[in-house]
């Protein structure tokens, strides 16, 4: 399986490999030359993003795995959920787009909330979030 994309005088070539450990190569081809040459191996990151409570509900998985082919920080991945889980955005967001602060942001087990939400993600990472919890 592969896309085809027209950048300039070149088309590159993606070719795209389903599994997660596989790579992706990009080949340039030259269209006025019609020669091909490999310039670029994409590496997938795998994200896990954990929810609980009320945003487990929301999304209605307590788990989401994200494939990244480019670095993004935490935020990024953030607005991607929220994008792609709408329901989302009432628990997490005030209406003025920001995040909570009852949310709770965890990046491998340590609290990012308050200023770490522009930490690069890398392979593997674990983002879990949570909202305020009460209860007697």
């Amino acid at each position: 399986m592969f896309k085809i994309e027209e950048f300039g005088k070149f088309t590159l070539k993606f070719l795209n490999l389903i599994n997660f450990n596989e790579k992706v190569r990009c080949d340039f081809v030259n269209r006025s030359t019609t020669k091909t040459k490999s310039i670029l191996e994409v590496v997938y990151m795998r994200i896990t993003i954990k929810l609980f409570a009320s945003l487990r509900e929301a999304a209605g998985s307590s788990e989401i795995t994200l494939k990244l082919a480019e670095e993004l920080n935490v935020q990024n991945v953030i607005r991607y959920i929220l994008e792609k889980y709408a329901q989302l955005k009432e628990k997490m967001l005030i209406s003025n787009g920001q995040i909570k602060k009852s949310i709770q942001i965890l990046l491998n087990g340590r609290n990012i909330s308050a200023n770490g939400l522009n930490t690069k993600v890398k392979d593997g990472d674990v983002i879990a979030i949570l909202p305020a919890v009460g209860g007697g």
